[in-house]
This record gives C-alpha cells, sequence and structure tokens, in this order.
C-alpha cells in the first residue's frame, strides 16, 4: 500500500515537471520567434530548445517505466 502511494506521488511531481518543463518550451519558442524576427541569432536559444525537449522526452519515459512497474512490484507482493 505504501508503495503505491510512494509511486502516485512520483508520478504526480513527475506530471509537474513535465508541465513546467513544457511551459518553458512555449516562453522559449515564443523568444525564438520574436528573435528571428528581429534578425537576431537564435543557435544558443535553438541549443537550449533541443536540450530541453531531450529532458521532456527523458521525464516521459521515466514515467513510463514506473508506471509499468508498478503492477509487477504489486504481484510479486501478493505472490509472497
Amino acid at each position: 500500500m505504501e508503495d503505491k502511494v510512494h509511486q502516485q506521488a512520483s508520478l504526480v511531481l513527475i506530471d509537474m515537471q513535465i508541465e513546467e518543463l513544457e511551459q518553458r518550451l512555449n516562453a522559449l519558442q515564443e523568444v525564438i520567434v520574436a528573435m528571428t524576427a528581429a534578425g537576431g541569432d537564435t543557435s544558443e536559444q535553438a541549443e537550449l530548445m533541443l536540450k530541453m525537449l531531450r529532458m521532456r522526452r527523458a521525464l516521459a519515459t521515466f514515467r513510463m517505466e514506473l508506471k509499468e512497474d508498478a503492477p509487477d512490484r504489486h504481484d510479486d507482493g501478493e505472490a509472497s
């Protein structure tokens, strides 16, 4: 039972981090658009965006793996 509560809390935290990262990505995209319109160099911002996208993908993958592990741990606990 405690594992399930801990897992749910972890999933909520990961969801919050993904949401915050998506908000930051949207804001960065707006900055890039404005800089491009002004003729500015956006290579550093584009590199940052790529890193942030990779982090979002990693968090989503981790979340999926954590969620998939839950039934396995629960089944193992019942078999003991």
